[in-house]
């Protein structure tokens, strides 16, 4: 009598068996294998290369001229790497390729090195005509940070979206905002413009990656600094290369 309750015990243990293993092996991923690939990269360089200009009437009134006060000025920086930034551990990113898409992101920083010429404020000195035109020359070196968002659907392709911006002031963008003439000099900041580029998936894959950027933002809103501005208008452009190095892959 004890044998046939074997046979339906062992008949009822095989079907739980493979009903588990079905309910495993269906879904998303049938084989049970994983379907996602990570790579893990260090930033072996930035080439960095940028200018902005700036000009600005400041003026208390709109119809009259106020003595001491009312001055027009234009600044122009040219920022690039600092010698000195090859020595440096420049960052890291990572990317993950999966059946849905693709994500990732690079962060770094760099030293530049910016140069304040062909700057000056012209100050109206009795509204009769007598003006003070002060010329201003300024360097400085700063630290930028760099930010890479990474994203693609299926396919080869990715949509790179860079963001650059000043260590210790995130309003400043391609270029820093520390310089001034008289008057502080604002130029347009990192929420100004877009830096967006393509790049082909199987980059990601290779053992050192070469990912170039241009970017570009303007503005004509004045800056929010306290000062009677009459008129602002300001651009400001970037380009260059990143250079990476994979490092590990799972």
């Amino acid at each position: 009598m004890l044998k046939p309750i074997r046979i339906v015990l062992a008949a009822l243990l095989a079907l739980l068996v493979f009903s588990s293993a079905a309910q495993a092996g269906s879904g998303e991923n049938p084989s049970g294998v994983s379907d996602t690939a990570s790579y893990g990269y260090a930033v072996t360089g930035i080439e960095y290369s940028a200018k902005a200009d700036m000009s600005g009437l400041i003026s208390p009134a709109v119809d009259e001229c106020t003595a001491g006060v009312d001055a027009v000025f234009r600044g122009h920086v040219d920022t690039t790497n600092a010698s000195e930034t090859a020595e440096l551990r420049l960052g890291s990113g990572v990317v993950t390729i999966h059946s849905h898409g693709t994500t990732g992101h690079v962060h770094a920083q760099l030293t530049v090195a910016s140069k304040l010429s062909e700057s000056w404020h012209q100050l109206s000195v009795d509204c009769l005509g007598a003006e003070k035109q002060t010329p201003c020359t300024q360097s400085a070196e700063s630290k930028m940070d760099l930010s890479l968002g990474i994203s693609g659907g299926v396919g080869d392709r990715v949509k790179l979206l860079w963001s650059f911006s000043q260590s210790g002031d995130q309003t400043a963008g391609l270029v820093p905002n520390s310089f001034s003439c008289v008057e502080p000099m604002t130029f347009p900041g990192s929420a100004d413009g877009s830096c967006n580029t393509f790049s082909g998936l199987s980059s990601f894959t290779a053992k050192k990656i070469k990912l170039p950027f241009i970017c570009h933002a303007q503005r004509g809103t004045p800056p929010n600094n306290g000062r009677p501005w009459r008129i602002y208008t300001g651009t400001a452009s970037a380009e260059g290369v990143l250079f990476l190095k994979r490092t590990w892959q799972r």
